[in-house]
């Protein structure tokens, strides 16, 4: 008896023991795969989605106890993975058979073909899935602008050598020259029944023509300097015109007359489009911006960019539903964060805004700038409460304790004063830093405030005597950002000197380092929920670590130019970015069904029996 129940432990254990051997070799299979599908993001995108994908799944499938060493780190690198896939630029061919500029690029209604229009003078149509082209020959000046009808049977095609063509999209074969215009042409549109089509350039004049016929059916003068663009509206009732005069109208299609301008560009507007249901059009123009606005009273719903120069700090309203922007350009702004629309432009000064803050309750906001002052304004209604005076050189950072009663603002003179928002008094300067103040944090509590200096140190005070209670020095340059974890135990900086760290607040100790050295970091966050810390840099570059693993698991990328500072929104689900490059980026941050979903839709195919000997077997 004594036997058996040995054999049968015996056998167990050697269970066990398989299969921790089976569950570590998933783990570092999973592990493998996320780094395969990392080296192929620039080569082969789609086999990088299938890669991350797999890796997904290896690390998320049941581990028993005795299993565990690196599922962590392999969930965690196989998220990482399958966001960078995701989101990577999607580049599935690249066409080459053009000798000069191409214009314009079109597909057919059945996505099987697509057109290019092209500054050689030629126009050509491409089969996507085989590459064979036909060549549409016969314009001679450089071809601006090319459109399918809607059967794909036609292409019609406007060129600088002031004519439009229509052309056979099968054969290639010539079937019409319109003649009307008497300079270029920069634009032409099949209506969505096919019976008409719209043209306009460079004469200021839009021409409705039949179709079939090439009969002109009415001609007038649509805007003060040329056209660019003209679409008509989904159900062919409309047509929109951009023009190089600022402007964008609307016209009835049938008559011609006009029934709407949409005037809030400065610079020429170049590209239009309707929504599919018709009811907005968005507008892309020379001033840097984009517009979408409401076709029936013609209001801007969904000005993308509104900041003249780079943008220096963004804070969201503690219920997530707004944000405020502020700018070397003078001005402040408040966001709806749902609909992207500038609800208030609470200040215009000639001196930079620097940074901004809410109120805990979000009824208030704090600006400062490079005038040394700072201003209280109310949130709602965007009316001046109270102007702080007396900081002789520019505010670098401000903050409101969070029973909204004082502000701290931080000075490049090395100073930190704190401000009665109701008496607009100085009610105690926290002086010792030997260089400029460019960092300030209320802890949750109001017991403390933490400030980071150019000269490489950190410094915590108490609020009600104002003394300086603590220096954690760890820091080798400039130390940029920092605040406060949402339960206080903790204190996040960013640094000149490429790192990031994460310290415990009470014994001032490096819990955490981060490094993105050499490039420096201007900006740090914490998550909603203090497990993980996002930092900005000069790079252009955003990134969100895991604190307890010290490991990136996200990379947010798209701005042109230095990131100057980063926050979570109150629920997590975005994070914002503002740049030098004038504009805010908001984030989405996906979890991990979200992101597969994604993934899923992106990919047409699995991988094939090759590569899952390649990649899936050891």
């Amino acid at each position: 008896e004594e036997q058996r129940q040995q054999a049968v432990i015996a056998k167990e254990e050697e269970g066990r023991q398989r299969r921790r051997a089976e569950e570590q070799a998933n783990i570092a299979l999973s592990r493998r795969l996320a780094e395969q599908a990392i080296q192929k993001l620039e080569t082969d995108l789609e086999l990088s989605i299938l890669l991350a994908l797999e890796a997904v799944e290896r690390a998320n499938i049941e581990i028993s106890s005795e299993g565990t060493i690196g599922i962590d780190e392999a969930k965690r690198e196989a998220q990482h993975a399958l966001h960078q896939a995701t989101h990577a630029r999607r580049i599935r061919r690249t066409i080459n058979g053009h000798t000069q500029a191409v214009n314009c690029v079109a597909y057919s209604p059945d996505g099987r073909r697509i057109v290019t229009a092209s500054a050689d003078g030629t126009s050509k149509i491409w089969d996507v899935a085989s590459n064979e082209m036909l060549l549409l020959s016969g314009h001679t000046g450089s071809i601006i602008d090319a459109d399918f009808s809607p059967d794909g049977v036609q292409v019609a095609t406007a060129s600088a050598d002031g004519t439009a063509k229509i052309w056979d999209a099968n054969s290639g074969q010539e079937l019409q020259t319109i003649n009307g215009h008497t300079q270029a042409v920069n634009c032409v549109a099949y209506s969505p029944d096919g019976k008409s089509l719209a043209t306009a350039g460079d004469d200021k004049i839009l021409i409705i023509w039949d179709a079939d016929s090439g009969k002109k059916r009415y001609a007038f003068d649509a805007h003060t300097d040329i056209v660019s663009k003209v679409v008509f509206s989904p159900d062919g009732t409309r047509i929109a015109t951009a023009s190089a005069d600022g402007t964008s109208k609307i016209w009835n299609a049938r008559s011609g007359r006009k029934l709407l301008a949409l005037l809030g560009h400065s610079q020429s507007v170049q590209g239009i489009a309707f929504n599919p249901t018709g009811n907005r059009i968005a507008t892309a123009s020379a001033d840097g911006t984009i517009k979408v606005w409401d076709v029936a009273p013609g209001q801007v719903l969904l000005p993308l960019r509104g900041h003249k120069s780079a943008v220096k700090d963004v804070a969201y309203s503690p219920d997530g539903s707004r944000f405020i922007t502020v700018s070397i350009d003078g001005t402040a702004k408040l966001w709806d964060v749902k609909s992207g629309q500038v609800s208030q432009t609470l200040t215009d000064r000639h001196q930079p805004v620097l940074s901004a803050d809410f109120s805990r309750d979000g009824d208030r906001i704090v600006t400062a700038g490079a005038d040394g002052s700072a201003e209280v304004w109310n949130a709602s209604t965007g009316k001046l409460l109270n102007t702080l005076s007396g900081q002789k050189q520019p505010i670098l950072d401000v903050a409101f304790s969070p029973d909204g009663n004082r502000v701290a603002t931080a000075g490049s003179d090395s100073n930190v004063k704190v401000w009665d928002t109701v008496s607009g008094e100085i009610v105690q300067t926290l002086s010792d830093h030997t260089m400029e103040v460019y960092g300030i944090t209320y802890s949750p509590d109001g017991n403390r405030i933490a400030t980071a200096s150019a000269d490489s140190n950190v410094k915590i005070w108490d609020t009600v005597s104002g003394e300086m209670v603590q220096t954690l020095s760890d820091h080798t340059m400039e130390v940029y950002s920092i605040t406060y974890s949402p339960d206080g135990n903790r204190i996040a900086t960013a640094s000149a000197d490429g790192t990031a760290k994460v310290w415990d607040a009470r014994s001032g100790r490096v819990i955490r380092t981060v490094s993105s050295y050499p490039d420096k970091l201007s900006s740090v966050a914490f998550s909603p929920d203090g497990n993980r810390i996002a930092t900005a840099s000069r790079d252009k570059i955003a990134k969100v670590w895991d604190i307890d693993s010290g490991q990136v698991v996200l990379t947010l990328s798209g701005h042109t130019n230095s990131i100057n500072t980063i926050t979570f929104s109150p629920s997590g689900g975005y994070i914002a970015t503002a740049s030098e490059d004038k504009t805010v980026r908001l984030h989405p941050i996906l979890n991990i069904g979200e992101l597969k979903n994604i993934a899923q839709m992106r990919v047409a195919r699995s991988l094939t029996t090759i590569e899952q000997r390649q990649y899936l077997l050891d």
